[in-house]
């Protein structure tokens, strides 16, 4: 595991690979409840301490989970056709609905998709509980009124979609964290196709969109600036894009000096901002 994650051409944060500890429930976990259990067990893990350790959790091959991470928000449609949450997972909640009859509150914007889970039987919806992991709160040092825009984040990246392949045995259910960088919670915000607070940014900062062509670029930073300062406030690990890319420039030219060589597709690798 660790020597795949060395090898993952889209990590840019992959320096700590060697860090990477496995938690092997291949044997221990036989019913659906039992996985679902052991989902909550790793995010309890990671969260503590703030988020600073990474974990893989391993699964027997007969194990699936639907999700594409352990948390994740839920999203709706209105009856008046809008949205509520976050847009990524519409598809997936009004699976939800249809298949299992689970659907978010009314107007929810920031509450925890179920995870489903098949251990070698029929699949089981399990409601995350919201004491899983509490998501990381918004607010920003100088403008107090951001506060109300009531944005928050979950604290770990879990990725739950990645199948493992050790040894010709392929491993459909190994939930895998690292910590977040600061571009990918801006973007989940900022993104036009996921929550798209800029606007409602922008407005708190008095900017006219119609006059400023670079209203996005001034209401991100201050968006960027609230993720850093917010996630350090409540003690969750986090790495801004200039750490990380030097960081990764480092350990790059470490790898090309030791084994000469070094996986890397590099529109993913370098930051969107």
């Amino acid at each position: 595991m660790r020597v795949a994650w060395r090898n993952a051409p889209k990590c840019s944060n992959r320096k700590h690979w060697r860090e990477l500890r496995l938690v092997d429930r291949r044997y221990d976990c036989r019913t659906n409840r039992d996985v679902f259990d052991a989902c909550l067990d790793h995010v309890a893990a990671a969260t503590r301490g703030g988020v600073t350790d990474c974990f893989v959790t391993v699964f027997s091959d007969g194990v699936r989970i639907w999700n594409d991470q352990l948390l994740g928000f839920a999203c709706s449609r209105g009856a008046d056709g809008r949205l509520a949450g976050d847009p990524k997972s519409l598809a997936f909640s009004e699976m939800l609905r249809d298949r299992f009859g689970w659907k978010p509150r009314d107007g929810a914007r920031f509450e925890y998709l179920p995870l489903v889970v098949e251990a070698g039987g029929p699949p089981e919806l399990f409601p995350t509980p919201s004491s899983a992991a509490a998501p990381v709160r918004l607010r920003h040092p100088k403008h107090d009124w951001l506060a109300r825009l009531d944005l928050k984040w979950y604290p770990v990246p879990a990725v739950s979609s990645f199948e493992a392949s050790v040894g010709g045995i392929r491993f459909a259910a190994a939930p895998f964290n690292g910590w977040y960088a600061v571009t990918e919670v801006v973007r989940d915000l900022c993104d036009e196709q996921r929550y798209d607070c800029l606007p409602a940014v922008a407005a708190g900062l008095g900017l006219d969109r119609n006059i400023d062509a670079l209203w996005r670029d001034a209401a991100q930073l201050v968006v960027t600036e609230a993720v850093v300062a917010s996630f350090a406030a409540a003690r969750v690990a986090l790495v801004d894009h200039h750490a990380l890319a030097r960081g990764f420039h480092d350990w790059y030219k470490a790898e090309m000096t030791s084994r000469g060589y070094c996986p890397g597709n590099w529109k993913w690798l370098l930051p969107p901002q």
